[in-house]
């Protein structure tokens, strides 16, 4: 009988936790400012009036270190490793302040009774996960369960446990409170599969919009418009950056270190002390094939870069390559077997990654020559480093999203959002990149004056009026097509227009001279078959025929459901979380002295 748990189990708590509500600190980011200038004291950053100790840091960081070598099976850490848990150490621990505050303002507990019940009734998922916790009849053994975490040797689990369920317990009844309010109606997750997944057939014709007289709007009823239409012209805030990007590129001492790394794993398979799959799972940074012991399978020459290409063509079966470089870092190949014109191979990669020493002297070189474009000026300062200046597309500060870097920038977003205009950003380091930005334009948004909004109105109702004659218009032509009993394509034809005809086809398959958020995909949906139907763009117009539909099988839909279901349940969650992030970000301000 199993009386002792490993001490290193890596714990999860299963109560059904939504990641992105505990995580959104990191998601959508904090208004972290670095400073070189500690206040006095031995302290790595600040959260309003909380100072954040170095050994505090410490702590939790050995924690998640800990963590990560019991889960991953490894017995040391990489440098780029060990920067990632420092981060997230530090991001927990201002996140556990954070949620603090709202468990002592809001008075959210967790009892002793609700932490036992828990720990009794709620396994950690690496026990659900182990067979010997299962009866014959395949269903987990609850009282070996508590047997097991009864025994005065598995004490210091069963600590762990509930300290662990004590911390989290209050986080996820503030996830609760704050989602609990969500529904999503079944015939809104039908809908929507509905739309998606069911094919239609169709022939149309594109129609351009030809208004013959200029549209003219009076002063009056531009006026007009506006007072009854507010609504439509309450600007977005909007801002642009400029920013430089410093790559964080490895050393000819990286390089070398990658390469006795990678010389010292293949002497130990060569030696027996490790077997190339136990390698592979363990150490390899191609982690989907790492999993399968570093197998790729068949491919056919061509098919990999062609350093590895040429190494694992020139192999016999069963042979262990040299290191081989590539783009992708240093690979040892071993081939599987060969046929007349494929493959079968194995290998194990380690990446040239920067080093924290590396790394640290690349963020001292960005926060240099932000120095200097503070005093000389960006664009100057840029050209005398050689580096590219890239300016955004206007974003909205609270959509948390920049186009060119996606959701990636979070530090970026709230820079540009407290910033002035020609503001220089601090360092701000991206996975890949240190990045220095400059505030190029802004805008606060909100409901503007008619002198303010009177292009834009206008521009409104001439668009409006287009819109209106292009229907009058396609209806005409519908009406005549109708009356002269012509096919589609034949009208096409006659009168010079484009014509097509899409095979079975889903709504989100692009369709040729179709605009993506065109209403023509609503409207297919609705359309009686083998009729004319017309809808209208302000510029473009289409008449169309749905001659085939396909439903999605009842079969199809029972297994979709799901999937659909949690698509949108999860895109209202982060609708909801993300104002309630924004909110709670605007009374915290958070300090990073490392």
């Amino acid at each position: 009988m199993m009386t002792k748990l490993r001490k290193n189990m890596t714990i999860i708590f299963v109560i059904v936790i939504v990641a992105f509500v505990l995580l959104m600190f990191f998601q959508w980011g904090m208004d972290i400012s670095s400073s070189n200038s500690p206040e006095r004291g031995d302290y790595v950053g600040k959260i309003n009036n909380t100072k954040i100790s170095s050994n505090y840091l410490n702590s939790v960081y050995l924690d998640m270190r800990k963590a990560y070598l019991a889960s991953s099976n490894k017995s040391n850490i990489d440098a780029r490793t060990e920067k990632m848990l420092l981060d997230q150490a530090f991001d927990k621990i201002v996140s556990d302040i954070m949620f603090a505050d709202i468990q002592k303002k809001y008075g959210y507990t967790s009892t002793e009774d609700e932490i036992k019940s828990i720990v009794l009734n709620v396994p950690p998922q690496e026990l659900r996960s182990d067979q010997r916790f299962y009866k014959e009849d395949g269903t987990f053994d609850f009282d070996l369960y508590r047997q097991m975490i009864s025994d005065p040797q598995n004490r210091e689990f069963y600590i762990s446990y509930y300290m662990q369920i004590k911390d989290q317990l209050p986080k996820v009844k503030i996830q609760t409170d704050l989602l609990s309010g969500i529904k999503v109606q079944n015939d809104e997750v039908g809908r929507a599969l509905r739309f998606a997944e069911s094919k239609f057939q169709i022939e149309y014709v594109v129609v351009p919009t030809v208004i013959q007289s200029p549209i003219t709007v009076s002063e009056e009823e531009a006026k007009s418009y506006f007072e009854n239409n507010r609504y439509q012209f309450v600007r977005n805030p909007e801002a642009v950056i400029s920013l430089v990007a410093i790559p964080k590129t490895p050393s000819s001492q990286d390089v070398l270190s990658s390469k006795e790394n990678i010389d010292g794993l293949r002497a130990d398979i060569a030696e027996g002390n490790i077997s190339f799959e136990k390698a592979a799972e363990l150490y390899s940074e191609d982690y989907g094939s790492g999993a399968q012991g570093g197998s790729l399978g068949w491919f056919k020459r061509g098919m990999m870069v062609k350093e590895f290409n040429d190494a694992v063509f020139a192999m016999k079966k069963n042979e262990v390559s040299a290191p081989v470089r590539t783009q992708f870092g240093w690979h040892i190949i071993r081939c599987e077997d060969v046929r007349q014109d494929s493959v079968k191979a194995s290998h194990i990669l380690i990446s040239i990654t920067p080093s924290m020493e590396t790394v640290e002297a690349t963020k001292k070189n960005a926060e240099n020559i932000q120095r200097k474009m503070k005093d000389n000026g960006f664009e100057n300062s840029a050209k005398e480093e050689s580096l590219e200046i890239i300016t955004t597309m206007p974003f909205n500060p609270e959509k948390n999203q920049i186009a060119e870097l996606g959701s990636n920038a979070p530090k970026l977003i709230d820079f540009a959002s407290s910033a002035k205009i020609n503001d220089i950003s601090s360092v701000v380091e991206l996975p890949d990149f240190f990045v220095i930005a400059r505030l190029d334009a802004k805008e606060e948004g909100g409901m503007p004056d008619y002198e303010e909004a009177k292009e834009l109105v206008k521009s409104t109702i001439i668009s409006k009026k287009r819109k209106i004659l292009s229907a009058v218009n396609l209806s005409n032509l519908v009406q005549k097509i109708e009356t002269e009993k012509s096919s589609l394509q034949g009208f096409a034809a006659k009168n010079k227009l484009r014509y097509y005809k899409t095979g079975l086809v889903t709504a989100k398959e692009r369709l040729s001279e179709v605009e993506p958020n065109s209403p023509l995909f609503g409207a297919v949906f609705g359309a009686e078959q083998n009729r004319n139907f017309y809808v209208t763009g302000e510029n473009t117009g289409y008449i169309f025929r749905v001659l085939k539909t396909e439903e999605i099988s009842q079969e199809n839909v029972q297994k979709l459901f799901e999937t659909y279901y949690q698509t949108i349940m999860q895109s209202k969650q982060q609708a909801i979380a993300a104002d309630w992030m924004r909110n709670l970000k605007s009374k915290y301000t958070v300090k990073d002295y490392r």
